[in-house]
């Protein structure tokens, strides 16, 4: 990671297997990123997986999906959105909307499927999301 206020360089992973970081946590101090690294249980599978790591460089990346072996399809992309309390982030496939919800920072998120669709947009405070599908603009209520 680059800080662009101070001219520092911190290298928070070095696996050749880590690419697309995707999101920064809603107080900036982890990173979340897309990972196909052997998985702690199963050194064969190469999952892509969701991660996290903080941005400081002294902990060790954390992985958050998939822990059981099992493939959940979704990840977090590069439009993932947080919402304002921090403890959940809807996201799109391209495909489908996606809830993603921690109950503690850095845990292993509740991940439920909203609705086909994409473009997901919180519009009502952590409560309510609008997204297109099928060409037209939807909203759903969030009960978390």
């Amino acid at each position: 990671l680059y800080n662009v206020e101070t001219g520092k360089e911190t290298l928070v992973t070095n696996n050749p297997e880590d690419f697309s970081p995707v999101a920064f946590s809603s107080d900036m101090k982890n990173l979340y990123f897309v990972s196909s690294r052997p998985q702690a249980n199963n050194p064969m599978n190469h999952v892509a997986s969701l991660w996290v790591v903080g941005v400081d460089g002294k902990s060790s990346p954390v992985q958050l999906t998939n822990l059981d072996g099992l493939v959940m399809p979704p990840y977090f992309s590069k439009n993932a959105l947080w919402s304002t309390d921090g403890k959940s982030v809807v996201d799109s496939d391209g495909d489908n909307v996606w809830l993603f919800n921690f109950a503690e920072p850095n845990s292993s998120p509740v991940i439920e499927y909203l609705s086909s669709g994409n473009s997901p947009k919180w519009i009502e405070r952590d409560h309510v999301i609008a997204f297109r599908d099928g060409g037209k603009w939807h909203t759903l209520n969030i009960n978390r």
